[in-house]
């Protein structure tokens, strides 16, 4: 199975604008706002869900250690709350 890269912002742009008949520039403002609503609603109740796609959540990251070169000691970093897509099941594949 060969890797494909997945679809850039421009190329889904490209195909719902065709595929909708609507112009680019629409189309990609409304991406925008999905994306600025599933992170704003992510942070206020902790989860989004996008029906037939997936649910994200906020996951706390691991913090790190990071070791300085110059002064030889160790600083450490809490972790980070930041989101994670949970996908749906696919139906139609079962």
């Amino acid at each position: 199975m060969a890797t494909q890269r997945p679809l850039t912002k421009v190329q889904i742009v490209t195909h719902f604008s065709e595929k909708f008949d609507l112009e680019k520039k629409v189309v990609s403002t409304i991406i925008d706002e999905v994306r600025a609503l599933a992170i704003a609603e992510t942070k206020k109740t902790g989860s989004f869900v996008l029906p037939g796609v997936g649910k994200l959540v906020e996951k706390l990251k691991k913090g790190m250690l990071n070791e300085q070169v110059m002064g030889g000691k160790q600083a450490s970093f809490s972790g980070v709350m930041g989101p994670y897509l949970n996908e749906m099941p696919n139906p139609a594949a079962a």
